[in-house]
């Protein structure tokens, strides 16, 4: 038996593939059937004969692939033949030279307020002197994001919202889970393994999320540019901030490989801007260089309790883009982060609004400052 294409140890740069061959038996070829990357054996409809042709269609994963086509005749003898084939998804297109969304600099300090465990609202959690403000895109509302940027205009200043989503975990709480479990589904469906996984192991620590398959970009990709959408660009946000995309070394359950994880971190970069949106680096202290051209500003956690600030100096405050810190354990050295113009805080883990039980906001530069000391 043969297959005729695609040749063995083949490269191919679309997910979808047409499989064709051709199976020789003496007697006759009763059946054929297929698995790929064993998966279960998936039944071929074939003319029985001395000869049969077969011809399906395969979605392939990212990465390698193998495929098995087994013939067999009346007696049940099985022949095999063996098929490598690797799938490249396309590469991510540069990063943006242009475009009108916000591209905040380190030129002065950014006075600004995180908040993630409690609905944002106006005027309750609005600060003095702060223009700046990321909260959680599904919660919040148009009317919110509204109210913000009118009391701005009120004290004429511009405000800057922007829209917190996670991208790299399953939140089994979240409003758009059924799209999880039908791109689950349809990975089960492509590669013939009914126990497929499109989510892996816990996040540890977070109650509810589970790290995602970042390989998978075709099935994620409709997801997470339907969250960009609704849930930001249709809010009036005005920027993004993509959390949990340093899935490769987090023991996400999946083989995933740091330039895989990389090309998933571009693909959503390249959502935001697409629609018009700025987009933020979240994390992945140690990949700075090379995922800064893709960002337009960066947003990490820990830097200096981890000694990680000067990736970030070297890479985004060198290319003239804002870095903004926040330390929960430790204090920031201000002195390295203001003399390195980083927008520098200690701050409570769980991130509550300026008037909950719990707030804690130390910055290195207050509230409204103009100039870096």
């Amino acid at each position: 038996m043969s297959i005729a294409s695609p040749t063995n140890n083949s490269s191919v740069s679309s997910a979808s593939v047409t499989v064709q061959g051709t199976v020789k038996d003496n007697l006759e070829v009763a059946r054929v059937a297929y698995t790929l990357n064993s998966s279960a054996e998936k039944p071929l409809t074939i003319t029985p004969g001395t000869t049969a042709s077969y011809s399906f269609t395969l979605s392939l994963s990212a990465g390698s692939n193998s495929l098995q086509v087994n013939a067999y005749d009346p007696a049940g003898n099985k022949g095999s033949s063996i098929l490598n084939i690797t799938y490249t998804p396309p590469p991510n297109p540069p990063p943006p030279t242009s475009g009108s969304w916000w591209k905040p600099t380190p030129a002065t300090p950014i006075s600004w307020h995180w908040q993630l465990s409690q609905d944002f609202q106006v005027p309750r959690d609005v600060k003095p002197n702060v223009y700046v403000y990321d909260f959680d895109g599904e919660h919040a509302t148009a009317s919110t994001v509204k109210a913000l940027k009118d009391w701005g205009t009120s004290q004429g200043k511009q405000v800057i919202a922007i829209c917190y989503i996670d991208v790299g975990v399953y939140e089994n709480y979240r409003s758009d889970v059924q799209k999880f479990v039908d791109a689950q589904n349809l990975l089960r469906q492509r590669t013939g393994d009914p126990n497929a996984k499109l989510w892996g192991n816990a996040d540890v620590g977070w109650a509810g999320s589970y790290w995602l398959d970042v390989r998978q970009i075709d099935l994620l990709k409709p997801i997470m540019e339907a969250r960009i959408s609704s849930w930001c660009k249709d809010k009036g946000f005005d920027a993004v901030e993509p959390d949990e995309t340093e899935v490769w070394n987090n023991n996400p359950g999946f083989p995933i490989s740091m330039a895989q994880s990389h090309a998933y971190t571009q693909m959503i970069a390249g959502l935001a801007h697409q629609y018009g949106l700025s987009v933020g680096l979240k994390g992945n202290n140690g990949e700075a260089a090379a995922l800064e051209p893709y960002h337009d500003w960066a947003l990490t956690e820990q830097c200096f309790q981890y000694g990680e600030c000067q990736n970030f100096v070297d890479s985004f405050i060198k290319n003239g883009k804002a870095v903004f810190n926040i330390e929960y354990s430790v204090s920031p050295n201000c002195t390295f982060a203001n003399q390195k113009h980083i927008n520098a805080a200690r701050r409570d883990l769980n991130l509550v609004g300026p008037t909950a039980s719990g707030y804690l906001y130390q910055p290195c530069m207050p509230d409204g400052s103009t100039a870096w000391p």
